[in-house]
């Protein structure tokens, strides 16, 4: 027997400079070689070579120690990109005939048995690469061609090899750890989720996927699944898609969705749930509050990439009041207003990356009980802003109040890290606002005193019953003036004013100096707010942490503010400013109120263990007063244990301080 080596292929690969690949084994006929260019990562076969492409030696009936394949096509080598496999490939057939008394020819008869030895190589070689079972175990054929089109193969209880329908596949799956409980393959490979390419997504950021997405939801509710797009794949929405209640969408945040331009992507409703997804392109709105639904709930946004576009996600709108939404571990860049919430309440941003804005990163136009917490803010207008907006206030049941915003890392905002202001963007004017004269008063004892109003035409006549708390209100044109917190009974049509604990009159006689033709003014304050635990590096205006007007009983403490202010001899250099007093200028829409200036008191708030450096802990508290009435004082705030390096540590100005005693000015 002459053929001695067992192999009948060779594959080696390219690097760029070899040109020259040897072989081992026989090959006898130019008609058995076959030459083959592999991808090196794949082993994909990508191209068969004609005998022009390359020069071979060593083929010989007569040779059996191999020989070389030289291919350097157009002069440029094989990379390594690449493998060259040289192989034999015998044809299944016999070339000899032996006939009765004719001639013997023993170097024939040698070649044709050479060539079934070479014919066994080949079936052995192909078998290697084949399923098979173990030595006396047969296994059953397969089943027809019907029955196993579009299955999965598998191998029933006694081992043979059957078809099986995917949702069928019999056996469970354990993952190699201690208390790990077995699944079936179906059930662990539905939390995968189902494709937009499974509903005929093109997803090759050319096509339009907006009417498949939303096919793709749809059927994911329907099969109580969720949507899980594939990786590195964009889609393009030019379309709205309002996702149902419960809608759940994720990815492994290399998974792109371009919005339509000017528009939104998504509109949010009930329990809805974003993971992993990249949000580009320039839509007005990325995400946004469904208007159909006003008080949607349990909004969860983790993970994903906001990344362009003028708002990435908001809950504005009339008459909306969201809470429970979760914004969590997102990147926001150069998203023009990255968050704005109205009417929020127990919303959480953490863990939140924001930089590149123009506006406000987070923005709260209202809300109660929120926290912001750990979230790094590069730039931006303002860095957490809430928003008193009076002319809004009848829509919501509160005010700001019971919020938190803690350790969070601002650098470099342009104006305010942290803001509490009346009105938004005119601090110095408090703008609408509703007022109403007495017509009548009730019982009038030490803690509460019952009060008919008749609203003004045009101003908030119908909707008392809107208002169920929570609201504070300062009554003018009294002797001594004072502010309150007012709650609506809707059963007995009254407002009830409320003194205790920290909303205490200026004076205890106020109450029963109610007239008939007194004027009251319904407000919302910034109540119980806390300021905790932030850093604020280099705010190019001033006021890194800003409290304006009807703030009550908030707390300001253990923040880290330094090189505050770019002008430390301007006066506008404020670490942390508290004001009363701003003015509430005159609003000729209202004229009865023509020419009255109303300051709103600060009452109540600690400002404590703060680090400022290069920069002033300020407050003032310029009353201005409203003509022919006492000025409304701002009493009962404390301030303790602060540290101000380089700055003018403590600067207090105004006028008319009652109480001033209570104002603890503890220099370090």
């Amino acid at each position: 027997m002459t053929v001695e080596n067992p192999n009948v292929s060779v594959t080696l690969r390219g690097n760029g400079v070899t040109t020259v690949f040897p072989y081992t084994f026989r090959l006898p006929e130019y008609e058995m070689v076959v030459v083959e260019i592999l991808d090196y990562t794949t082993k994909a076969i990508v191209d068969t070579l004609t005998p022009d492409d390359y020069a071979i030696t060593g083929v010989s009936t007569t040779n059996y120690s191999g020989g070389s394949v030289t291919y350097n096509p157009s002069g440029v080598p094989l990379s390594s990109a690449y493998e060259l496999r040289i192989r034999r490939d015998v044809d299944y057939e016999s070339r000899i005939t032996l006939s009765n008394q004719g001639g013997f020819y023993p170097k024939s008869l040698e070649y044709q048995l050479d060539q079934f030895a070479m014919q066994d190589l080949q079936l052995a070689e192909g078998l290697s690469r084949s399923l098979r079972g173990p030595f006396g175990f047969p296994i059953t054929e397969l089943p027809s061609v019907v029955n196993r089109a579009n299955s999965v193969l598998g191998f029933d209880a006694l081992g043979n090899p059957t078809a099986y329908e995917f949702e069928t596949v019999p056996g469970s799956y354990t993952y190699p750890y201690a208390g790990a409980s077995a699944r079936t393959y179906s059930n662990k490979l539905d939390e995968l989720g189902l494709s937009p390419i499974d509903m005929g997504a093109k997803m090759d950021g050319v096509t339009d996927d907006s009417a498949a997405l939303l096919a793709t939801i749809n059927a994911s509710l329907a099969l109580g699944l969720g949507v899980r797009l594939p990786p590195g794949r964009t889609m393009i929405i030019n379309s709205t898609i309002s996702l149902p209640a419960g809608t759940r969408i994720s990815a492994e945040r290399t998974s792109t969705i371009i919005g339509p331009a000017g528009g939104t992507t998504f509109l949010l409703t009930d329990f809805c749930r974003i993971e992993g997804v990249r949000f580009t392109g320039t839509p007005q709105y990325h995400l946004q509050h469904r208007a159909a639904s006003n008080d949607v709930t349990g909004v969860e946004i983790r993970r994903c990439v906001f990344t362009g576009g003028d708002i990435g996600i908001s809950t504005f709108g009339a008459g909306r009041k969201p809470n429970a939404w979760i914004v969590e571990d997102n990147d926001f860049v150069n998203v023009a207003n990255p968050i704005l919430f109205t009417y929020m309440s127990k919303g959480v941003v953490k863990f939140n990356r924001f930089s590149g804005a123009s506006g406000g990163n987070v923005v709260f136009n209202m809300g109660q009980a929120n926290k912001v917490v750990l979230n790094t803010m590069i730039g931006g207008k303002t860095g957490v802003t809430f928003i008193n907006n009076f002319a809004d206030h009848r829509f919501t049941s509160g005010c700001v109040e019971y919020n938190l915003v803690e350790e969070n890392t601002f650098i470099n905002p342009e104006e305010e890290a942290v803001i509490f202001d009346i009105a938004g963007n005119f601090p110095e004017r408090l703008g609408a606002r509703e007022t109403s004269t007495i017509t009548a008063t009730g019982t009038v004892d030490a803690t509460t005193c019952f009060v008919t109003l008749s609203p003004n035409a045009g101003s908030w006549a119908g909707s008392e019953a809107a208002f169920a708390g929570g609201y504070m209100v300062v009554l003018t044109g009294l002797a001594t003036s004072a502010v309150y917190q007012i709650s609506y009974n809707n059963n007995s049509g009254q407002f009830t004013f409320n003194r205790t604990g920290h909303f205490r009159a200026m004076s205890d006689t106020a109450l029963a100096l109610l007239q008939a033709g007194d004027m009251v003014t319904i407000c919302t304050p910034f109540l119980s707010n806390r300021v905790l635990g932030n850093t604020v590096e280099r705010d190019t205006v001033g006021g890194s942490i800003s409290l304006y007007n009807l703030c009550i009983d908030n707390s300001v403490g253990n923040n880290t503010i330094i090189y505050n202010g770019v002008d430390p001899g301007s006066g506008f250099n404020w670490g942390i400013w508290l004001r009363a007093g701003c003015g509430w200028e005159a609003d000729t829409s209202y004229a009865s109120e023509t020419g009255d200036k109303i300051s709103l008191p600060t009452m109540g708030n600690d400002i404590y263990h703060n680090k400022i450096t290069d920069g002033d802990i300020h407050m003032n508290f310029s009353n201005l007063v409203t003509p022919g009435t006492a000025n409304h004082q701002s009493r009962y705030n404390v301030t303790s244990h602060n540290r101000v390096q380089r700055g003018r540590r403590w600067i207090a100005t105004g006028a008319d301080f009652e109480d001033l005693s209570h104002l603890d000015l503890i220099r370090p």
